[in-house]
């Protein structure tokens, strides 16, 4: 039996088949002479587990590669049977070939559906294309899909890019590229998908959205940006999201600039502020005056300085709606701007300005109220005299003691009224003067020195007392009496 399996190994050994003829094998580290040590080393059971399992694994190895070169051969076969049908001149042919191909056990499906994507003359074809690149689904299906963005067919086009919606966020940038269709509909889809993306998706292509050629379109823009700067408690990145809105002041559609500026108040900050001043110079009165009002939601005294642009305006009623929102603020800045319109070229708005003076009672104004003392309308300059009564200080009075020799008589009787209300002594010697140079006025005159109760306007009442009767005289005497029991009870 040794003998046997000596004259196998060496016929291993020594077989053409692996060595080849002409060639001796080199075995190093083995003495083939020493035979009985080999056939020790190998038993009959080794030899035969190893014959096993080398044939075990060339059947294995030739297996998976018939398996594989069968697949190659039919995976190429059938994308060339499919490949020829996609370029036959039957286009019904073509058509049933492109539907197929999604069901189809072939690669690169998707380039087999570009042969007949953009090429096919036929417009159920390429339909039937898109289609195809839908169902199939994934990123792949991206590149052509856009591809068909740029069909010359509308409903190729919409259904390109109901494709890449269905994708998502992947195909965002193919979808913003689709606001660029000249088609109002495919644009409309496409801004009505980006807007509810990521934020910094959805603002770099409603941004663009912004500059659409239809006001539904840039409506859908501003809104889908406040909408995101509403999404985060807070607001989302204020500063930016109304420099994003400020684009729309002046767009040429009236309603979206309005609507852009009131969402620009509704957030605030400086950046709104220098907006909504600069769109003050705007042509338009109706959207200057809902730029007052913006700035009268942002309120405080940051507003005041874009607001007294509004006070110059050409515009009586946004001068008016000016007036009233500085008015609300309710500060001596202001109020100083407010007053600076007292010499306003309309009647009614210096009117109003004293009336809302007087309102205020504010003792920073007294300079500015002056001025309403020479208005050439008489009942402005009373209204002067009325507020500087309000505010009743040294400046105040000076200015009511000029008003008392006023041309029109209701203006000087309120002032002399407003003397007596006060009891000014700085007051004393205007008066004083005043009765003895202005006959008509001694009753109210000898009144106010009265309340005033100085023993220096004795000598101013004493002096008039006998060119008097009836009820000057009596004042006149009333007044004495006054002043001289009160020096005795102090």
């Amino acid at each position: 039996m040794k003998r046997i399996f000596k004259i196998a190994l060496l016929f291993l050994l020594f077989a053409p088949k692996v060595y080849g003829e002409n060639e001796e094998p080199v075995v190093e580290g083995v003495d083939l002479n020493d035979t009985e040590s080999i056939v020790e080393e190998i038993s009959p059971d080794t030899v035969n587990a190893q014959e096993t399992k080398e044939t075990e694994n060339t059947v294995v190895i030739s297996s998976e590669t018939v398996n594989a070169q069968e697949t190659i051969s039919r995976n190429e076969k059938l994308y060339r049977r499919l490949e020829q049908k996609l370029k036959s001149e039957d286009w019904k042919k073509r058509n049933a070939a492109v539907i197929s191909i999604p069901d189809e056990d072939v690669e690169n499906k998707v380039d087999l559906i570009r042969i007949v994507l953009t090429g096919d003359k036929k417009y159920n074809v390429r339909i039937a294309a898109v289609k195809a690149l839908i169902k199939i689904g994934s990123s792949q299906v991206i590149p052509p899909l856009t591809e068909a963005l740029k069909d010359d067919k509308e409903y190729i086009r919409s259904c390109a890019l109901a494709g890449l919606i269905n994708i998502g966020e992947e195909a965002a940038d193919s979808i913003g590229s689709a606001l660029k269709d000249s088609d109002e509909k495919i644009r409309r889809i496409a801004v009505d998908a980006i807007k509810v993306m990521k934020r910094r998706i959805a603002l770099k292509y409603l941004d663009a959205a912004l500059s659409d050629l239809s006001d539904d379109i840039r409506e859908i823009a501003i809104n889908g940006i406040y909408n995101i700067y509403g999404s985060t408690p807070g607001g989302f990145n204020g500063p930016y999201i109304v420099r994003l809105l400020g684009k729309s002041i002046d767009d040429e559609k009236r309603e979206l600039r309005i609507k852009s500026l009131e969402y620009i108040s509704s957030i605030g900050g400086p950046e709104a502020i220098e907006l909504l001043y600069k769109g003050m110079e705007h042509s338009d009165s109706e959207t200057r005056m809902k730029v007052v009002k913006s700035l009268g939601k942002i309120g405080g005294d940051q507003v005041v300085q874009p607001l007294a642009k509004a006070l110059t305006d050409n515009n009586v009623k946004i001068r008016m709606e000016g007036l009233n929102t500085l008015s609300k603020i309710r500060t001596p800045g202001s109020l100083k701007v407010l007053a600076s319109a007292i010499t306003d070229r309309d009647y009614q708005i210096r009117k109003e300005v004293v009336k809302l003076l007087a309102e205020s009672g504010n003792d920073t104004v007294v300079k500015e109220l002056a001025l309403a003392l020479s208005d050439k309308s008489w009942d402005i300059r009373l209204f002067a005299v009325y507020t500087l009564g309000t505010i009743g200080n040294y400046e105040a009075v000076d200015k009511l003691c000029k008003a008392i020799r006023d041309r029109d008589k209701e203006v000087q009787s309120a002032a002399i009224k407003m003397l007596k209300l006060l009891k000014a002594k700085r007051s004393l010697n205007k008066l004083g003067k005043f009765l003895l140079s202005d006959k008509n006025f001694r009753k109210e005159t000898a009144e106010a020195l009265g309340e005033i109760n100085d023993r220096r306007a004795l000598k101013y009442l004493l002096m008039v007392l006998p060119e008097e009767k009836d009820e000057a005289k009596k004042a006149i005497e009333d007044a004495i009496i006054k002043i001289i029991k009160g020096s005795h009870d102090n």
